[in-house]
């Protein structure tokens, strides 16, 4: 009897392990959307670092230095969460990267129970590289753009 009843709570623990993945997966799924979205918003970004590198040799040291010759304003990120533009050229590589860091409650930690919470980026690199070590953590593709989170 006891045997049956053990087997009877592993199978609900089980079944609830089973919609709570799932759920998550249809939640990351809507939230990887919503951050194709705000890497559109980027694009006039790209777009402007780009000529600037193409016109003077190298990629601007700030995004500042493309006003007003390649943009008129510097567009604001658009993402379901307070954020802002960070950029910088890569010292050890020909290509810039410009990112947003992603509040540790926006996406679950990808380990069930992990004490710690960091910050995650959603990252572009120029040159479209991206290593695991770059940012640390686990590392996802979204279009063009890597999601780095715990």
């Amino acid at each position: 009897m006891a045997a049956l009843a053990g087997a009877i709570v592993l199978g609900a623990l089980w079944g609830a392990a089973r919609v709570w993945h799932c759920r998550a997966e249809r939640q990351w799924e809507v939230k990887k959307g919503e951050l194709a979205a705000g890497a559109k918003a980027a694009e006039p970004i790209l777009a402007a670092l780009e000529a600037y590198g193409r016109d003077e040799g190298h990629f601007p040291p700030a995004l500042e230095d493309l006003l007003p010759k390649y943009l008129t304003a510097i567009p604001e990120p658009r993402f379901p969460f307070e954020a802002e533009w960070t950029y910088g050229p890569r010292a050890d590589r020909d290509c810039f990267a410009l990112y947003v860091s992603v509040p540790h409650d926006y996406c679950p930690p990808a380990v069930v129970g992990w004490p710690l919470h960091f910050n995650d980026a959603f990252v572009y690199h120029s040159d479209g590289k991206y290593e695991p070590s770059d940012y640390g953590g686990i590392l996802e593709r979204i279009g063009a753009w890597a999601y780095y989170h715990e």
